[in-house]
């Protein structure tokens, strides 16, 4: 089932590459989504993921399921502001304290807190899984505050456009399907490493990159 809300712009980026580091401007940015925004339907899914882009996500939907067992969490848009000109600027997660008591996973880039792995283990003590992502170099999972890195593919990069938002989901289903922390990462790594070979849509995971990586899922040492 797919649910859309209506805006009047949709949040909208330019993404710049250059020597490994990523500029962006934005050019709109769609209202918020509130817990009127979700259908009634939608009361006690399998998976939450809470994930705004640029800020347009009501802290509060992360408690507005009360009856779902999972609530997965990307808080890059909560991380993010903006100069005059459009340019995003990083800012600290206004109200993580309050949020990662209700979470049960959450995944960011280090780009995300400036490469400060303080803030990285403050925010993993408390959560119960904390992935950290770092590109081509993998990342690293905090699992009850314990650190365990993971891999990621050796590939020939094309467009690492979304490959963050391809690990997370692939994470977090992995996780509900009750793959081990260790073994969820590695696979959602190997899955979004693969993404990244291609260029926009064509980056979107097929059968072929979920297969391709499914060993991984048990591993968990």
């Amino acid at each position: 089932m797919v649910s859309c809300s209506t805006a009047e712009h949709t949040t909208t980026f330019r993404n710049q590459y250059v020597n490994g580091s990523r500029r962006q401007v934005v050019y709109s940015v769609a209202e918020p989504l509130t817990p009127r925004s979700i259908p009634k339907a939608w009361s006690s899914p399998a998976i939450v993921h809470v994930g705004p882009i640029m800020g347009e996500c009501d802290p509060a939907l992360v408690t507005s399921f009360p009856e779902s067992t999972f609530v997965g969490i990307t808080p890059q848009g909560w991380m993010r502001s903006t100069n005059g000109d459009g340019e995003i600027l990083h800012q600290p997660w206004c109200g993580a304290d309050s949020l990662l008591s209700h979470a049960s996973a959450v995944v960011f880039s280090i780009h995300d807190i400036l490469g400060d792995w303080d803030i990285a283990r403050s925010y993993a003590a408390m959560v119960p899984l904390l992935a950290v992502t770092m590109g081509p170099d993998g990342g690293v999972l905090f699992i009850s505050g314990e650190s365990v890195p993971f891999p990621a593919l050796t590939v020939d990069e094309v467009d690492p456009t979304g490959a963050g938002d391809i690990f997370a989901a692939i994470f977090f289903d992995a996780l509900v399907h009750e793959v081990p922390p260790v073994g969820a990462a590695r696979f959602a790594a190997c899955v979004a490493s693969r993404s990244v070979t291609r260029v926009g849509l064509n980056g979107v995971p097929n059968v072929e990159d979920i297969d391709g990586c499914r060993g991984l899922q048990g591993c968990d040492h």
